[in-house]
C-alpha cells in the first residue's frame, strides 16, 4: 500500500523523538552512575571531626608474618584520599623499587613484591598523615602496618632527638638512619637498614628492630626520598656503634651540622682602595705571605680579608690557616686616585662615659685636632677634648671628652681634619649625637658553673642576631665575666665548647670522628634601666 508524504514525514518525527528520548535516559542512566561512583562530601549537617578508622576483617592481618602477597589492602570505613603519599608514606627499610600506593575505592593498596624484601627482615609502613576521609580531610594519624618475610615479626626500638649543632635548637624533618655496614661509606652507597623521619621537636622513634650492631647517622636530603648521603647537605654521627640486645631500650642525641668544605679565595675584587678576598668558610689564624712588605695595612674577619697597598708592581699573596698554606692570589698594582676621607658615626644609644666612635673606609694615618669644632647644643664651644686612633683597628677614631647626658652636640671636621694613608683628607663633615642617661643601662654579672677548666670557651652576648659583646674564656680564671654600660634590653648568651683553641666554632668531621663543637644558649632575664643582673648560667651535661 502506498504511503503518502505527510505520512512519512510523521513517522520520521515519530522516530526522531523516540531516539531523542532514548538519548536523554541513557545519558541520565550514566550521570546517576558516575554520581555513585564518586564520593563526594554531604552538604549540612554538623561538622565531622572524626578520621577514618581500618576495617581490620576486611584488611590484610596487621601484623603480619611468612609475608608471601603481592600487595597490601587496608580498608576503611569510609570514602578516603591520599594526601602527599610520596612524602607521607614511609617504608623502613627502604624497598627499591619503591611502591607506590594507590586507591580502590575505599581501600589502600600498596604492592610489595616479596622478591624485592630481605629474608627475616621486619618492615613498618608508616602512613603519617597521608589517609584523610574526603569530607574535612580528617587524617588517620602515624597509622603503621607492620610485615616480615620470616616467621616472626623484630620488637626492638630506638629513640632519640636530632639537635641543630649550630643553633642549639630541634631539627625537624632530619632522617635518623641505622647501618649494619659499619663503614662510614655506606651513608652514600647503600640503602639504611632503618631509617626514621624527626617530628617538630626533633624527636624520632624506630620500632620493630632486629637483635645487631648499628651504625647510627642523621642527614638532611636535599631530595626527600632519596635516604642517602651527598656532600652539601647536613650530617651528624653517633660516636659509638648502636647495640641492640632483647632487653635494649636506646634513647640517643645526635647533633646535625654541616662538613667543614675545603677553604680556599675567591677571586679578588677591588673597590675603591680596598681588596677584598672572600673565603669559601669561616678561618682562624690567617697568616699572609710573599710580597708583604708592600702591604700598608690588612685584616681578616670571619670569611673575609681586606688589604691595602699602592704598589705600582702586582702582589703575590700566599694565603695560609694555621700556618698551613692553601690558596695563591694575585694583587693588581694600585695608584691611589684622588678623593675625599668619608666617616660614619655609631649609631644607636651612647653612654656618657663612653668616647664617640667615627669610622673610616680606610685606615688613618693622621688626625689635625686643630681643624675639629665640638660644641654643646648652639653655642657652648668645648676645647677639651681628644681625638684617638684606635690601636686594633686604625679606621677608627675615639671623640673624648666629659660628656654630659641627654645634651645635644655638634662635631665639625673641617677639610684636612683627618688624613688616610693614601693621603686623602677629609672635606667639611658634620655629626650630630646626643648621650643616653646613665640610668638607662645596666650591669650584667655572669657566672660561669660547671664549666671544663680544661676547655676553652668563647661567651658571646647576643642583642637579636648581632653579637654585641664577645671574649675568649679560661674557665680556670674567668669564673664571673662582668658586663657594663649595657642598654636596658633582653640579650641572649651564646657559649661555645671551643675544644681546639682556635677562637670560633668548629663543625663536625664524620672521617676524624670528630664532632661539633657544642653550643649553648640562655636567655638572659630582661637588663632593667639601672639595675645590676647577677645571672649563673650552668653548662649541661652531655
Amino acid at each position: 500500500m502506498p504511503v503518502s508524504k505527510a505520512t512519512s514525514q510523521n513517522a520520521k518525527q515519530v522516530l526522531s523523538i523516540s531516539a531523542m528520548m532514548s538519548a536523554c535516559t541513557a545519558a541520565l542512566i550514566l550521570f546517576c552512575f558516575s554520581q555513585c561512583a564518586t564520593p563526594v562530601a554531604p552538604k549540612g549537617g554538623p561538622k565531622d571531626h572524626t578520621p577514618p578508622a581500618v576495617i581490620a576483617d576486611e584488611s590484610t592481618p596487621n601484623p603480619m608474618i611468612n609475608y608471601d602477597l603481592d600487595e597490601i589492602r587496608i580498608t576503611l570505613d569510609e570514602w578516603v584520599q591520599l594526601n602527599s603519599p610520596a612524602t607521607q608514606i614511609v617504608i623502613s627499610p627502604p624497598i627499591e623499587p619503591r611502591p607506590f600506593p594507590r586507591l580502590d575505592r575505599k581501600t589502600v593498596v600498596i604492592p610489595i613484591d616479596p622478591a624485592t624484601l630481605l629474608d627475616n627482615t621486619t618492615y613498618t609502613i608508616n602512613f603519617g598523615e597521608s589517609i584523610q576521609d574526603i569530607t574535612e580531610r580528617n587524617p588517620l594519624v602515624n597509622h603503621t602496618f607492620v610485615f616480615s618475610k620470616g616467621p616472626f615479626v623484630d620488637s626492638l626500638s630506638i629513640s632519640g632527638v636530632v639537635i641543630n649543632a649550630h643553633t642549639g635548637e630541634p631539627e625537624p624533618d632530619a632522617r635518623f638512619i641505622l647501618h649494619d655496614n659499619p663503614s662510614d661509606s655506606a651513608i652514600s652507597t647503600v640503602l639504611p637498614s632503618y631509617f626514621s623521619t624527626t617530628d617538630d621537636n626533633g624527636r624520632f622513634q624506630l620500632n620493630y628492630l632486629r637483635p645487631d650492631t648499628f651504625r647510627g647517622y642523621a642527614i638532611k636530603e636535599a631530595e626527600f626520598g632519596n635516604y642517602r648521603y651527598n656532600v652539601g647537605e647536613q650530617l651528624g654521627f653517633l660516636s659509638e656503634p648502636v647495640i641492640l640486645h632483647d632487653t635494649a631500650a636506646v634513647d640517643v642525641r645526635i647533633w646535625i651540622y654541616y662538613p667543614e668544605i675545603p677553604i680556599r679565595a675567591i677571586p679578588v675584587r677591588r673597590e675603591a682602595g680596598i681588596w677584598k678576598i672572600a673565603l669559601t668558610r669561616e678561618a682562624s689564624f690567617i697568616e699572609l705571605a710573599g710580597d708583604t712588605a708592600a702591604l700598608l695595612y690588612w685584616e681578616h674577619t670571619r670569611d673575609t680579608i681586606k688589604i691595602w697597598h699602592m704598589s705600582p708592581d702586582t702582589l703575590d699573596l700566599h694565603i695560609l690557616e694555621a700556618g698551613v698554606p692553601f690558596d695563591t692570589i694575585k694583587i693588581t698594582p694600585y695608584v691611589p686616585e684622588a678623593s675625599f676621607v668619608s666617616l660614619k658615626m655609631r649609631s644607636g644609644k651612647i653612654h656618657p662615659d663612653d668616647p664617640v666612635r667615627l669610622k673610616a673606609r680606610n685606615p688613618v694615618a693622621s688626625v689635625n685636632t686643630s681643624l675639629v669644632r665640638l660644641a654643646q647644643g648652639d653655642s657652648v664651644q668645648i676645647s677639651s677634648f681628644s681625638m684617638v686612633l684606635d690601636e686594633v683597628d686604625p679606621r677608627n677614631i675615639f671623640v673624648k671628652t666629659a660628656w654630659v647626658e641627654k645634651a645635644r652636640y655638634y662635631l665639625t671636621l673641617l677639610p684636612g681634619a683627618v688624613t688616610d694613608i693614601y693621603g686623602n683628607s677629609n672635606d667639611t663633615i658634620e655629626f650630630v649625637t646626643s648621650f643616653d642617661e646613665r640610668v638607662n643601662f645596666g650591669l650584667l654579672k655572669l657566672t660561669l658553673a660547671n664549666f671544663d677548666p680544661a676547655i676553652q670557651y668563647i661567651v658571646i652576648i647576643m642583642d637579636g642576631n648581632t653579637e654585641r659583646e664577645s671574649q675568649i674564656v679560661n674557665s680556670k680564671t674567668d669564673s664571673v665575666l662582668v658586663y657594663n654600660r649595657l642598654p636596658a634590653k633582653d640579650y641572649i648568651a651564646k657559649i661555645i665548647e671551643d675544644g681546639n683553641k682556635n677562637g670560633r666554632w668548629d663543625t663536625g668531621d664524620l672521617a676524624t670522628k670528630r664532632q661539633p663543637e657544642r653550643i649553648f644558649m640562655q636567655k638572659l632575664e630582661g637588663m632593667r634601666p639601672g639595675w645590676d643582673l647577677d645571672l649563673t648560667i650552668t653548662w649541661p651535661e652531655k
